[in-house]
């Protein structure tokens, strides 16, 4: 006799999380398909991203890391993936050599605007039959469920 407090399956997808994390398992996958010819997950790809974004700072993995919300041990795997493929290099701080600095490669520059192109693309996919003013809305709804996800963390 199992314990029937759980919700059924019809009863989550009225949850907002439910769908919020079909959306992103989606949004995953999809990315993975489109940038597989990169060689580039879509992890890879949020990190090349915020590299790309502040390519004038010096960028070290605690500063991904914080960005991203991710453990030390998660970026230090997709930070070494992509330094095997490639795409970044890491060079010993001037200051700390403890430290390491994040930098993009040549190849990683010419892979930019396929991942723009990619983004692009999912985003017309996404807002598809969507108003302006419904585009709007929604993403006032999200930050709003984000401010709400950042103040719970605060108490």
């Amino acid at each position: 006799m199992g314990d029937n407090s759980y919700p059924s399956m019809e009863d989550r997808k009225k949850d907002l999380g439910f769908w919020i994390k079909q959306l992103d398992n989606g949004m995953e996958q999809q990315c993975n398909r489109r940038m597989a010819p990169l060689d580039i997950t879509a992890s890879q790809m949020e990190v090349l991203t915020f590299l790309h974004m502040h390519e004038d700072k010096e960028i070290h993995q605690i500063d991904v890391e914080r960005h991203l919300h991710c453990s030390n041990p998660t970026i230090t795997g997709i930070v070494q993936r992509l330094e095997a493929k490639g795409y970044v290099e890491r060079i010993a701080d001037q200051k700390d050599k403890r430290f390491k600095q994040l930098k993009l490669t040549e190849k990683s520059t010419q892979a930019f605007s396929k991942m723009d192109q990619n983004r692009r693309e999912s985003e017309r996919i996404l807002w598809e039959g969507f108003s302006e003013d419904e585009r709007t809305q929604l993403l006032g709804y999200l930050q709003r469920i984000y401010q709400n996800l950042l103040s719970e963390e605060g108490e």
